[in-house]
């Protein structure tokens, strides 16, 4: 059957088809969401209308809105659903799908699934994929939606255990799922071959010329990358590879290594494990994949489609927190990149006009009076729109930093223990112009942080040293794995509304009577739970250069 472009119909007749299960019950908006939503004029669920984006230029200089703009608005709803390294995807027809999640009570067997919302994320539903009987919390899953078809794409490496206890689906398989009736049922794709799961990342693009003729009976080419230093130590599956798919994720072929610097010579577990986010395609089948071995903030460029890679580095600079590394196109294909630097952990954004061949001089972005950042991720819309999200403190100690800690709780890290952390979206619609206008704003309620302690991200740091930190153990204690992020999810939906789904922390339960910690209920099992935000509302001159 051929698959036709921006077709809704679903594609079932394949072997392996899965139907979900939706649970009747809905999760309902708490009581000062929907108190949000009432005051947002019409905004949408959890609006906040009252604390409106700031505006700044780099460096966090303060600025007055200017004349003929309206700041945007942030928004965010409580999901109640537990979570660990989220993913989100905003479907053509506006659903908001989140995974992983699984139930605030975790009895054995608890399932492991995804979380849908059809009304801006005022009420959620879960789908169950019931592909196993043994469900435990899943490990760097990741999703996409591909935007010329409406297909869905998740990555499904998350259930049952292996013969090493760790966490996957059928031992150390990757798999790509993927939905066409937003979110209600899945088919699986067969194994990726020789690849192990860590870190996954997925996302889709057209083809490049040449391979035109190798399409099958879908348009784009189904990317999937998987990094890491634990599959390096577990399973010798060394550095970062991608494969690809060209018939809509069903198979997949051999993957392919992305080559490291002369820098960073040899890919391994630490300090080279070459992390990175999703990659990003343009019109002509360009591929632009985020990369970081030994913490240097690298894209590498593939012309043919994923055979054969070239890399490009964005700034002389070390990386903090894995090594991650937000990349965006946007409608014109301007490339975008973010990172929290060593140097003072704040947040950089770079661009590159000429496809990676060349990158401006990094700007300090973070918002006015941030003094730590972590975590951050990035996409991109029209001509000149960046979103980047992230985590972010106004209270860190700041430089000199107190030295990482390992194996405690992030509230009991010594020199962090009063730290507290927002989840920040910081937006420009002028990136490209010579000082270009940033809007900021903390998606939730300042009364309510979203982390405590120390930093959210495990802040794996290679120093020119040669010097390896690991950073705490997470949120909570050992032996719950899910106590730090690599990365949360962020998309960009198909209004160029900047969405993120993200992490409370709530470390042994309810921490300074956290609204969003209420459905904690203490213990060591108290770590993270969804929260869905958004950064929505009108944005001055944007129409005039409407580029759809």
């Amino acid at each position: 059957m051929a698959y036709t472009t921006r077709s809704r119909a679903a594609v079932y007749a394949c072997v392996g088809t899965v139907a979900l299960t939706t649970a009747p019950a809905r999760i309902l908006a708490s009581p000062q969401e929907q108190e949000h939503e009432q005051k947002g004029a019409g905004l949408g669920p959890g609006c906040a209308p009252d604390r409106p984006a700031s505006a700044h230029h780099a460096g966090g200089l303060s600025v007055e809105t200017p004349r003929g703009n309206v700041a945007p608005i942030p928004c965010l709803t409580n999901t109640g659903w537990r979570t660990r390294e989220t993913s989100i995807a905003v479907t053509n027809r506006g659903t908001v799908l989140v995974q992983p999640a699984f139930p605030p009570v975790l009895p054995t067997g608890s399932p492991v699934g995804l979380i849908r919302s059809s009304d801006k994320g005022l009420t959620w539903e879960f789908v169950d994929p019931h592909v196993t009987p043994a469900r435990i919390a899943p490990i760097d899953v990741n999703s996409w939606s591909d935007r010329d078809t409406g297909r869905i794409f998740w990555t499904s490496d998350l259930v049952g255990l292996n013969a090493f206890g760790i966490a996957s689906r059928d031992g150390t398989d990757v798999y790509v799922d993927h939905s066409d009736d937003d979110g209600r049922t899945w088919v699986r794709s067969s194994s990726l071959p020789g690849m192990t799961y860590d870190h996954t990342q997925i996302f889709t693009g057209p083809p490049p010329s040449k391979l035109r003729n190798r399409m099958r009976t879908y348009p784009n080419i189904v990317y999937v990358a998987v990094s890491g230093g634990f599959t390096c130590t577990v399973f010798n599956f060394c550095g970062t590879h991608i494969a690809r798919s060209f018939d809509g994720g069903m198979t997949f072929g051999e993957s392919v290594a992305i080559p490291y610097p002369a820098e960073c010579p040899a890919p391994g577990a630490f300090p080279s494990g070459g992390y990175g986010l999703n990659g990003v395609v343009a019109r002509d089948g360009i591929v632009y994949l985020p990369f970081t071995p030994c913490e240097r903030p690298y894209v590498a460029v593939s012309r043919d489609g994923g055979s054969t890679w070239n890399l490009s580095l964005v700034a002389e600079t070390e990386t903090t927190g894995y090594g991650e590394l937000g990349l965006g196109i946007d409608k014109q294909g301007n490339l975008y990149a973010a990172w929290t630097a060593l140097s003072d952990r704040l947040l950089y954004l770079a661009i590159s006009r000429d496809g990676a061949r060349h990158w401006d001089q990094p700007l300090m972005i973070a918002a006015p009076g941030v003094n730590e950042t972590s975590v951050p991720q990035l996409v991109a819309g029209k001509s000149g729109q960046v979103a980047v999200a992230y985590y972010g403190s106004k209270n860190s100690p700041g430089r000199p930093f107190p030295p990482p800690c390992s194996g405690v709780a992030s509230v009991e890290c010594a020199g962090y223990e009063n730290e507290i952390w927002d989840a920040y979206v910081t937006e420009a619609f002028d990136a490209l112009a010579k000082k270009p206008l940033f809007w900021s704003a903390t998606l939730n309620d300042p009364a309510d942080p979203v982390w405590y302690g120390y930093t959210p991200t495990a802040m794996r740091v290679h120093s020119a040293s040669g010097v390896v930190f690991a950073g705490n153990l997470g949120a909570y204690r050992p032996p719950n794995r899910s106590g730090h992020l690599d990365y949360f999810g962020m998309t960009m939906a198909p209004d160029n509304t900047p969405w993120a789904a993200f992490s409370q922390e709530c470390p042994f339960g309810q921490p300074r009577g956290n609204r969003n910690c209420s459905q904690a209920t203490g213990g060591q099992l108290d770590g993270q739970f969804i929260l869905v935000g958004r950064l929505v509302g009108a944005h001055g001159k944007e129409d005039e250069n409407n580029d759809d």
